[in-house]
């Protein structure tokens, strides 16, 4: 529990981070790379623009990659990623249940979170730093 708190703070402390509670990702935008990400406020409906340079995905219960018109698929609608959950555009990664990665099981996809984390704080760390807020539930 103690590494967990860390880690939290950690995360809600960054300067690169942006903690967004009850929202909905509906598009990632961009042509060639991520320029940003339309999200939607699910407690009062309101949509919004967010201008950022890379996106994690979590998607939750029921596996959906309807709102990700960028990366390249496979013929189930999966996104295709490598070893690390890098997918074809650059600063999005995807892991568990919406990428081509054999076995939808909960330990497969708790790993690759695990995994593909590590590899976002890699490329975060070589992103030249940008403003951002921090929003978090408490």
């Amino acid at each position: 529990m103690w590494g967990t708190k860390i880690l939290l703070k950690n995360v809600t402390t960054s300067a690169k981070v942006k903690v967004l509670n009850n929202h909905q990702a509906l598009e990632i935008l961009g042509d060639q790379a991520v320029g940003g990400i339309k999200i939607k406020d699910t407690k009062i409906g309101q949509e919004l623009v967010l201008t950022v340079s890379g996106v994690f995905v979590e998607i939750g219960w029921t596996p959906s990659t309807s709102f990700d018109k960028l990366t390249n698929k496979n013929d189930k609608g999966e996104i295709e990623v490598d070893e690390y959950g890098t997918t074809s555009v650059p600063g999005i990664y995807a892991c568990g249940d919406v990428n081509d990665t054999w076995g939808e099981q909960i330990v497969i996809a708790a790993g690759e979170g695990a995994k593909t984390g590590l590899r976002v704080a890699e490329h975060l760390s070589k992103v030249p730093h940008q403003a951002t807020s921090n929003i978090h539930e408490g």
